[in-house]
């Protein structure tokens, strides 16, 4: 019996001991628990660069470029001690061996600050609000001005050497990436200026930039996300509730109407007076030159837009039937869905969409297109303090970077096929050229993307036979009106204001919305109402700072379209010609290339072609909503 007592005692007392450890265990293990709890809650209240490791593959990988910033800045400070070195060469370009140290260190001294610049552009624009990426962008800024003075002296000097001597460097191994330009110096000097003008143009080129920072500037200084209910009122089917909503969300530039003409004014003043440096008649003049289009030429195109504005007209009458509009369409209908319960295109069902369209473009093209969707090419969707909007953007040294604000719907996908056409473009061109051809002009590079947005669409045409058709030729209606019709209307209006700023017209508020506002009456038609809210779409426009840009959307659908119609015939055989023409960087004169693939601009029937594209889309959705 004492026995049996001193077991239950010794098993009690194992037991006590053992809960006691159990006990402490569990106390440890939640202690440990509220520790790392409490961290990863401090964690989530520390801002982030980049979403979690899950969604990092849908984000940029900027590391090819540069593996940090550190590494950035150290480039950064070898650039400005090489850029002092270069200036040594100064008057003694004349000896070869000099000149030859001098084309090589030319050549280097460009891509590095092109990649530098990029390079920071890209970080500031994933992360707006910080300090550090914003503070390198412009150290970058003010090293580009000295890079400028400091490459000054360089074709003047080349310039003023013989003929001889000149031929005699064309001839060398070292001259390979500037053949074109020796070509033209030999071809005509005159053309080059002194060294004290070309210093002071690229000087004023920085000043230049200051226009169109200023507006960026006054941009992010605003919140542009209305309220909730001045949100949900924008989309509201009452009349009233919308106008306010809609004259609500422009009221930023109402209050800044003036500075931001003046900030335009100053902008068009720079174009004009730079036009008449470089000996031109007007800088329409100028810009046109730059892409070999003779200005009988755009004013052609400039009336086959105005004799096809019926069709805007239509457009505008078929979107007021669809909206039920018993009165004319006005500036505050924008917002209106057209069409109900939007497709979700999600962005993983956009990157198969879009690789099974491209493959008339052949293997080629599409290996390209897995590299860039499956190696962080791509920085996909939008997030708090990261740029708006998309682009396209790499330097040589590294493939090109793509940011969207993907929102899984078809307009996203859309303009991620219009994306990826100048990513693969770019791409191609900077691996078959060297650095001073592999640049493609605006005028070129559009052509790449809408080929491309052409390609999805019709891709989807014939995937979709019900309600989805409707959508993509609603979206297709879109392109053709939004990439031909708006900018030329935009085009027109920047012609009006420099010819006004010529003649000495003050570039004041009131002019610029009554000239706006008047546009808008041409272009939409007698079933649109012109109203106060009219005045003010030129102040979200801003390719107006980027000098006569707009047009070159027009010539690029024209172009692309006629690409993209053959590479879908069967009996038309294109790819490899397109595919050189991809490759081909800014080799050859960009009209003469076109020729070679069927597209012919200068007697407008590419442009023609489009408008009869069009006609057909409005007569089908109109057939379906009989």
């Amino acid at each position: 019996m004492e026995s049996s007592e001193k077991s239950k005692k010794k098993i009690r007392y194992w037991l006590i001991w053992l809960i006691t450890l159990l006990a402490l265990f569990f106390a440890v293990a939640g202690l440990v628990f509220w520790i790392q709890n409490t961290q990863n809650q401090e964690a989530l209240k520390e801002p982030r660069d980049f979403p979690s490791e899950v969604e990092l593959k849908n984000t940029w990988d900027l590391s090819v470029m540069y593996k940090d910033m550190a590494e950035a800045q150290t480039a950064y400070k070898e650039l400005s001690d090489q850029i002092n070195t270069f200036e040594s060469y100064k008057n003694h370009l004349n000896e070869t061996a000099t000149y030859k140290k001098a084309v090589q260190l030319h050549e280097t001294l460009l891509i590095t600050e092109e990649k530098l610049r990029i390079y920071a552009s890209l970080k500031r624009d994933i992360a707006l609000e910080d300090g550090d990426a914003t503070n390198f962008l412009s150290q970058v800024d003010q090293l580009d001005t000295q890079l400028t003075e400091g490459l000054a002296f360089f074709k003047p000097e080349l310039s003023r050497l013989s003929e001889e001597k000149l031929n005699t460097y064309l001839r060398l191994s070292e001259s390979k990436a500037y053949t074109k330009m020796l070509q033209e110096i030999i071809e005509d000097r005159q053309s080059f200026r002194s060294e004290s003008e070309d210093r002071l143009l690229g000087l004023l080129g920085e000043l230049n930039l200051t226009y169109e920072n200023n507006y960026q500037a006054f941009w992010n200084r605003y919140d542009i996300t209305l309220k909730n209910n001045a949100y949900d009122n924008y989309f509201s089917k009452d009349d009233d509730k919308r106008f306010e909503a809609t004259q609500a969300s422009l009221q930023k530039q109402i209050d800044a109407v003036e500075v931001l003409a003046s900030n335009l004014e100053g902008k068009v003043k720079y174009d004009n007076l730079t036009a008449t440096a470089y000996g031109y008649d007007s800088d329409l003049e100028m810009v046109l030159s730059q892409d070999s289009i003779e200005h009988k030429d755009y004013l052609a195109y400039e009336k086959i837009n105005e004799k096809n504005l019926k069709l805007l007209h239509r457009w505008i009458s078929i979107k007021q039937k669809l909206l039920g509009l018993e009165r004319p369409y006005q500036f505050h209908d924008n917002q209106l869905p057209i069409m109900k319960n939007e497709r979700t295109f999600k962005y993983d069902k956009a990157v198969l969409a879009a690789r099974e369209a491209f493959k008339p473009l052949g293997d080629e093209y599409l290996q390209i297109y897995d590299e860039a969707t499956k190696n962080r090419w791509i920085d996909v969707y939008p997030r708090e303090g990261k740029y708006t909007g998309s682009y396209t953007w790499g330097a040589y040294a590294s493939h090109p970077y793509v940011l969207l604000n993907y929102e899984d719907d078809f307009v996203s996908a859309e303009t991620f096929a219009h994306e990826m056409g100048h990513a693969v473009h770019t791409y191609m061109s900077s691996k078959n050229q060297g650095f001073n051809t592999y640049e493609n002009s605006i005028f070129k590079a559009e052509i790449a993307s809408t080929a491309n947005e052409v390609l999805f669409l019709e891709n989807q045409l014939t995937l979709q036979k019900s309600e989805g058709r409707q959508e993509v030729l609603i979206q297709y209606i879109d392109l053709i009106v939004g990439t031909i019709f708006e900018q030329m209307k935009a085009s027109e209006f920047e012609k009006l204001i420099h010819a006004a700023q010529t003649n000495g017209k003050d570039l004041d508020g009131d002019f610029l919305k009554k000239t706006w506002q008047e546009l808008n009456a041409k272009y939409y038609g007698p079933n649109y109402k012109v109203t106060e809210l009219d005045g003010y779409g030129w102040t979200e426009i801003d390719h107006l700072y980027w000098n006569f840009y707009m047009y070159k959307y027009a010539t690029g659908l024209a172009s692309g379209f006629t690409i993209a119609e053959q590479l879908l015939d069967p009996s038309k055989d294109i790819k490899s010609d397109y595919i050189k023409f991809l490759k081909s960087g800014n080799t050859m004169d960009i009209l003469v290339e076109l020729k070679g693939l069927n597209v012919n601009l200068e007697d407008g029937k590419a442009l023609e072609a489009c408008y009869q594209k069009l006609s057909k889309l409005l007569d089908e959705l109109e057939v379906i909503n009989q």
